[in-house]
């Protein structure tokens, strides 16, 4: 469980829900069930834990660093369901998910899955999502702890407009790898990210949130160590 949001009287955790072998070891201890839902609790008492579990099986809303649930201005809960399978933003209103659902993938036009573990709420219903484009060829990003290349697909950055269902992929620099990213900053409507590919060099990377321009101001030079990168703006 993990990054909550409060909406009323109740607070939101995102969960990922897995079945438990006792037999196992390691990663074979466990198996998600890709079953999606958040657990919610009487706020602020912190009684009467409920799970409460969408009609949809889209993985799970914990997220991974990154936040993957917000309340917006009407008091509805906005959430991400990906972990394991392509992302889908979902929403629920008066402690029940209600039947929005926008297939991040769809809208992108990614075939094999636009994978997202966060995003970022500007307010009035826009979102920014760091995602992996599953279409896009592997490259290596680093080693595991037993000195093994690791390798993920190009990460993008998209604007989501939750009123509309409209989505804006953005410029970003290449080979860039988003997933431990946690964090823009948004000041006086510009949202900042730091963008840079592992180990290299990039930038502050500015784009308009009431905008559906794809372009961004490109600011601040900024450069990675040696099997290092950025985690956010704060």
């Amino acid at each position: 469980m993990h990054n909550p949001t409060v909406a009323g009287n109740k607070i939101y955790y995102g969960i990922r829900i897995d079945q438990v072998n006792p037999g196992g070891k390691g990663k074979t201890a466990f198996k998600s069930t890709m079953m999606t839902g958040v657990l919610a609790y009487d706020y602020p008492s912190m009684t009467n834990a409920k799970v409460i579990l969408s009609d949809n099986e889209y993985g799970a809303t914990c997220g991974y660093r990154m936040r993957s649930l917000y309340t917006d201005e009407n008091g509805e809960v906005i959430v991400q369901a990906s972990t394991g399978k392509p992302t889908h933003m979902l929403k629920i209103k008066e402690g029940k998910f209600t039947d929005y659902d926008l297939d991040l993938s769809a809208k992108l036009g990614v075939t094999k899955g636009a994978n997202s573990h966060g995003f970022v709420y500007a307010g009035n219903g826009i979102c920014f999502i760091p995602y992996e484009n599953a279409d896009l060829p592997k490259h290596q990003v680093g080693v595991d702890p037993n000195g093994e290349p690791t390798y993920f697909s190009q990460y993008g950055i998209c604007r989501v407009d939750l009123k509309n269902k409209n989505v804006v992929n953005l410029e970003v620099p290449e080979k860039l790898w988003l997933f431990q990213y946690q964090t823009a900053r948004i000041i006086n409507g510009k949202i900042y990210f730091a963008l840079a590919p592992v180990g290299g060099e990039g930038n502050i990377y500015i784009y308009d949130v009431n905008s559906e321009s794809a372009k961004a101001t490109i600011g601040a030079k900024i450069k990675a160590g040696a099997d290092q990168y950025y985690i956010g703006i704060y």
